[in-house]
């Protein structure tokens, strides 16, 4: 996700007498529409939406996207592949800087359809490959999510909730919290409120995909399996790092 202290930087150069407070752990800053509120006032009133790109005025009640924030700032009608160039080449933001984390780690991401969990038809993203920076910008400026191949990345993926309702008692969902927990590992928070924990394997290794300890039933992703990173989203909720 971008940075927003970038993007505050650059409301404060546009945005006349614009404000930016903490006020009891909630950011709130100047409005884009400020002058268009019904009632005026110098108080600060958006906020950033946790987890996800989205903001909200308090006052006028609009929830606009980054994109929307830059057409207003910026009294244009640009496409969102135009804005993340003119985030890119005027302001230097990077729109995608997950992106870069992804390649490092060596990961190969390929197209999903929007706003859902089914992969693109025709693409063999149990094969083909798609390790190039370049390509997954070209996937998510069409408009789709995006998701890692785990069999080709070389990862594992430990999908577990522990709100899951289940017969056993509260006290082996605590442990396998605990044990998952003291991992030395990435932990991705998913859109529907659980956790992926990611661990590196050996290419050979293979694992079925949902194992049942003790009735607790705890989803695993190898070879044949594939999860969505940020900025993929389902319902506005960005499945994303913490």
């Amino acid at each position: 996700m971008i940075d927003n202290n970038k993007i505050f930087d650059y409301l404060k150069a546009k945005i006349p007498n614009f404000k930016l407070i903490n006020k009891r752990g909630q950011v709130l800053f100047t409005c884009p529409r400020n002058s268009l509120h019904k009632i005026q006032s110098d108080s600060p009133s958006m906020t950033p939406i946790p987890g996800s790109d989205k903001y909200y005025c308090l006052s006028c009640g609009i929830k606009i996207s980054l994109y929307d924030m830059v057409n207003i700032v910026e009294n244009k009608q640009m496409s969102q592949n135009e804005v993340n160039n003119f985030l890119n080449d005027t302001l230097k933001i990077d729109t995608y800087p997950e992106l870069e984390h992804y390649k490092k780690y060596g990961w190969y991401l390929f197209p999903i359809v929007a706003n859902s969990k089914v992969p693109l038809k025709d693409v063999h993203w149990k094969t083909e490959n798609y390790n190039e920076k370049s390509k997954w910008v070209e996937i998510l400026e069409a408009g789709y999510n995006i998701a890692v191949a785990c069999g080709k990345s070389g990862i594992m993926i430990v999908d577990f909730d522990s709100k899951e309702v289940s017969q056993e008692p509260a006290t082996l969902r605590d442990e396998i919290q605990k044990l998952l927990d003291t991992n030395d590992t990435l932990v991705q928070n998913s859109a529907r409120g659980g956790k992926h924990y990611i661990f590196q394997i050996d290419e050979e290794l293979c694992f079925i995909q949902r194992v049942d300890l003790c009735g607790l039933k705890i989803d695993t992703r190898t070879h044949k399996g594939y999860f969505l990173v940020s900025p993929a989203r389902l319902s506005s909720v960005i499945s994303n790092f913490p």
